[in-house]
């Protein structure tokens, strides 16, 4: 049964570190774009 716990456990974090890297890697290009789109207007 602890091993059951474990496994499921193990999942969680994985799914969690996945969904933390997609929000990251989502927020870093929605800043890329925010800048280019600044650099765009001001030339």
């Amino acid at each position: 049964m602890e091993y059951n716990v474990t496994e499921e456990l193990t999942k969680a974090g994985v799914d969690l570190a996945t969904l933390a890297i997609k929000g990251t890697a989502t927020r870093v290009t929605s800043k890329i774009q925010s800048i280019k789109d600044v650099k765009d207007s001001a030339t």
